[in-house]
């Protein structure tokens, strides 16, 4: 079948027609790497740009979350913009603080938590189990 299609394009008009498919394409590419298809931020926090993927990915987990439940999806769009939002700023001031806290402050604190505790001690299975 290609080898007919290859035989009939041998022609003035088979060309026409291939060059008035391409040019476009080439052209409608082309915009890409001189930067008018850059797409612009939906909001900045501090440096941080959020983009229209960064909202797709938050929603998705928000509408994961709340599957089942029958929630305007614009409403869904708008808390997941605020939630990346908000937690940039706390993110960003928590940086700007220096408010760190090593591996081993973590690990006490996760022992204390009583949750976790099987006759006042730290059950190692019920922690890996919740």
């Amino acid at each position: 079948m290609l080898l007919k299609i290859r035989e009939k394009s041998k022609g003035v008009f088979s060309w026409f027609i291939m060059l008035a498919i391409c040019i476009p394409f080439a052209l409608w590419g082309i915009q890409d790497y001189f930067g008018s298809g850059q797409e612009k931020p939906i909001a900045t926090v501090g440096e941080r740009e959020f983009f229209q993927i960064d909202v797709n990915r938050a929603y998705a987990q928000f509408s994961q979350n709340m599957q089942g439940r029958n929630i305007d999806e614009q409403i869904l769009r708008k808390q997941a913009l605020e939630k990346l939002i908000s937690d940039e700023v706390l993110l960003q001031h928590v940086q700007k603080q220096k408010l760190v806290i090593n591996d081993e402050t973590t690990r006490k604190y996760i022992a204390s938590l009583e949750y976790f505790k099987t006759d006042g001690k730290f059950d190692k299975e019920r922690y890996k189990s919740l």
